[in-house]
């Protein structure tokens, strides 16, 4: 009885995250920036690094509730260099993906770049890696 009943029910589909997706971002690690400027700014910060783990395969990252503007990059530390630069805008929302198959155990930190409109802020977010 209960099965005809729902039959004719409308059904939400939410998307399900892959079980890894799920430990990646929820092994997630806070971000703030201390100045804000036209410098751009390194994280975790110019002299340490982050290291990424078996947990995720990517790296992902997000701001918080501030609203931010600008570039972001991943630049890898015994490479000694970045990735492209992506656009991140208060409206990009959500986990945004700025770096890509990514081997364990590789140090890199995360480059900001401000627009100028976003001079003067202190955004704060997440990456996970």
């Amino acid at each position: 009885m209960l099965t005809a009943a729902l039959i004719g029910a409308p059904l939400a589909v939410i998307p399900a995250l892959p079980a890894q997706a799920a430990a990646c971002l929820d092994g997630a690690v806070s971000w703030w920036a201390d100045q804000a400027g036209s410098a751009n700014q390194l994280f975790p910060s110019s002299s340490t690094s982050y290291k990424t783990s078996t947990r995720c395969n990517d790296i992902n990252f997000r701001v918080g509730k501030s609203s931010f503007t600008g570039n972001v990059r991943v630049c890898w530390v015994s490479a000694g260099g970045c990735n492209s630069w992506k656009k991140h805008t208060s409206t990009t929302g959500g986990w945004m993906l700025i770096a890509t198959d990514v081997k364990d155990n590789t140090t890199f930190r995360v480059e900001l770049d401000f627009a100028s409109a976003d001079y003067g802020k202190f955004p704060a977010g997440q990456v996970a890696f």
